[in-house]
């Protein structure tokens, strides 16, 4: 299966309605108005079929990932999609540029904005991929990514390799991506409906304790 690439994935309604949804930028229309040219989204996914799902490991076509969290989460499932996404790296530098030029508030909301725009991002991508999938009878996993539960940090440079994204999107020393308001993750799709919580268990099963925890949304190891 081919990697497809998006350049022209249309989130600009959600972002002009941000300002209504998030706290941290209400009464910030202007500014947001001003600089949300600089949110420029890219999108590297491929369909991958899964070989095989044990206990600790999932085994798709091109990889194998050892995480007793991504077995459980894609338990069923017979194909993943892989991703990698980003909003690229103009307002990060825009909002580098206005910290040292110490106009503080644009620096703010420009790191907000962003944060918020590539979640908006990825969740806007998943609902199309949904729609697209379901016409199929197909339904959608949980999202996952790496650096949740036991799914090391690492995997990240094997993902952005799989999708070839150094065009875009790369990935540093310590595994963190480049431009940093980017995303790597994985959905599983599967004949039946799926569970709408993540997994859980026991930390010696889910969670090696290498991750960050006060990073981790997931509560896999129930702390």
């Amino acid at each position: 299966m081919d990697v497809n690439v998006l350049y022209n994935f249309n989130i600009e309604k959600e972002i002009d309605s941000i300002c209504q949804r998030v706290d941290e930028l209400k009464g910030l229309e202007d500014d947001v108005l001003e600089i949300k040219k600089y949110i420029k989204p890219c999108i590297y996914y491929k369909d991958i079929n899964i070989k095989s799902i044990e206990k600790d490991k999932v085994v798709l076509d091109e990889i194998e990932i050892d995480s007793a969290y991504l077995a459980k989460g894609l338990s069923g499932c017979h194909k993943i999609t892989l991703i990698v996404l980003s909003i690229g790296d103009y307002l990060n530098k825009y909002s580098k540029e206005k910290y040292h030029s110490l106009e503080f508030k644009k620096s703010s909301v420009a790191d907000i904005l962003g944060s918020h725009a590539v979640e908006i991002l990825i969740d806007k991508f998943h609902n199309y991929l949904i729609s697209k999938n379901i016409l199929s009878g197909i339904h959608s996993s949980l999202r996952f990514s790496p650096g949740y539960g036991d799914w090391d940090l690492r995997y990240q440079k094997n993902i952005l390799d799989i999708l070839k994204t150094h065009k875009d999107i790369n990935v540093s020393s310590n595994f963190l991506l480049q431009p940093i308001k980017s995303v790597t993750a994985i959905i599983g799709w599967s004949y039946q409906i799926k569970e709408r919580n993540y997994p859980t268990g026991y930390k010696k099963e889910i969670c090696k304790g290498i991750n960050s925890c006060s990073n981790c949304r997931t509560w896999a190891c129930k702390k």
